[in-house]
């Protein structure tokens, strides 16, 4: 997904796509070396003079975790 910004005056949303390799500890969970992409989606809010107040990341975690294999697949509905 190619980087995406929407501008809504002092709130202003990005989505993107992160990609990587799993090639460190991940919280308590060991390394896997797997390679991983993932669609992010980042809300950040901004003051009258343009500096940022807050912001918030919202992603699939189970699919994160499922692509990096610290977590098996859920089995297929029959």
């Amino acid at each position: 997904m190619r980087p995406e910004y929407i501008d809504a005056g002092d709130i202003v949303i990005a989505r993107f796509t992160v990609v990587g390799t799993n090639d460190g500890p991940f919280g308590s969970m060991k390394p896997t070396w797997r390679k991983m992409s993932l669609p992010f989606c980042e809300i950040c809010h901004f003051d009258k003079q343009g500096r940022p107040e807050s912001g918030s990341c919202y992603y699939d975690q189970y699919t994160l975790l499922t692509e990096l294999g610290h977590l098996q697949p859920l089995a297929a509905a029959a």
